[in-house]
């Protein structure tokens, strides 16, 4: 997947769907939507960031990041899979505010 200027939104549907790669995500503009993924209205709405990280890890992997879901949370224990690659993204640049999590 690439991503152009201006705002993109990366829409994420099914954990199954994962392994996909993203360039040109800029982490000022652009979004990563899972709300069909996660399956929890605790991440709606501001969630704070240990609840954030029960969810959704960042892992450096080089130049690239990549972005774990727990579909669950640590409701049956903690079961990250590798959802998507960002290239040329530094984990330490990403936050909360770079998905887009609607309520259920």
């Amino acid at each position: 997947m690439f991503g152009g200027s201006g705002r993109d939104i990366f829409v994420f549907r099914k954990l199954k769907d994962r392994g996909d790669r993203i360039e040109g995500f800029n982490v000022a503009d652009d979004y990563i939507e899972v709300s069909n993924i996660i399956s929890s209205s605790k991440l709606a709405n501001n969630p704070t960031l240990e609840t954030f990280n029960e969810f959704i890890q960042f892992t450096q992997a080089g130049s690239r990041t990549r972005i774990k879901i727990d579909a669950d949370g640590n409701a049956n224990g903690s079961n990250f899979s590798t959802l998507l690659t960002l290239d040329g993204i530094e984990s330490s640049t990403l936050s909360v505010s770079n998905f887009v999590i609607l309520p259920s």
